[in-house]
């Protein structure tokens, strides 16, 4: 999602996807060559389609830590984009606008049509959460699957994509909470915060390489439904 708000050019392109419209995807993963995360996890079967070498990657975690996860931070961070004081300065500083649109894309994906507009009812939430994992499960062909769970650590993730050096290496663990803001913008042009360092070790991708990508891996996101990613790291 991060790479949505840092390339203006991509969000014409995600919402013509949103709309139906034939994805541009060689565009949209020009210099990638893996996506996770909104707004990508929503196009996990066409992706795993127009790149049939793709793996897939399920994360999952406990569903009653990821709802109370979800709702205090990435949902918290939906509310602030659609307050009114982030409207008003999205009309006059492009940058803010442009978050808004990139926004809007995961809040036309995940929160009404993935969650139908009840990401506040827990029930309702942790259902869509538990059912999306065991669509993955079925749509996806078992050799080109892997269901993983971060505590786990690196060594079944580098197995799958076939890299070595997991051994011994601990996986990087951040509070992303700490890196969501709490209130809305109070100047022009302000950015929603996020630690450099979160960005760089426990995000799974895009990784920028000259070629398209040539893999799918489907993750489970911080808004919690399963999420595709393209990855042959």
């Amino acid at each position: 999602m991060t790479e949505v708000f840092d390339h203006p050019e991509h969000v014409e392109l995600w919402e013509a996807a949103v709309r139906g419209e034939l994805a541009d995807w060689e565009e949209i993963f020009r210099g990638y060559r893996a996506t996770v995360d909104w707004p990508g996890a929503a196009f996990y079967e066409e992706l795993m389609e127009r790149y049939p070498g793709a793996k897939v990657i399920l994360t999952v975690r406990h569903p009653e830590r990821w709802y109370e996860s979800t709702l205090n931070t990435i949902y918290h961070t939906r509310k602030i984009a659609s307050s009114p004081p982030f409207t008003v300065i999205g009309l006059f500083v492009p940058g803010v606008r442009h978050m808004k649109r990139a926004t809007g894309i995961v809040n036309d994906l995940a929160w009404e049509e993935t969650f139908r507009g009840r990401f506040e009812d827990r029930e309702h939430a942790i259902q869509v959460f538990d059912r999306l994992n065991e669509e993955v499960v079925e749509h996806v062909p078992a050799e080109r699957l892997l269901v993983y769970e971060v505590k786990e650590g690196w060594e079944p993730l580098c197995e799958f994509l076939g890299r070595g050096g997991a051994k011994g290496r601990a996986v990087p663990a951040l509070q992303r909470h700490r890196c969501l803001p709490q209130e809305g913008p109070k100047t022009p042009g302000v950015r929603l915060r996020r630690a450099d360092h979160y960005r760089r070790a426990s995000r799974a991708g895009p990784a920028r390489l000259p070629q398209p990508p040539t893999s799918v891996t489907v993750s489970k996101n911080s808004q919690g439904s399963t999420m595709p990613t393209v990855d042959t790291r």
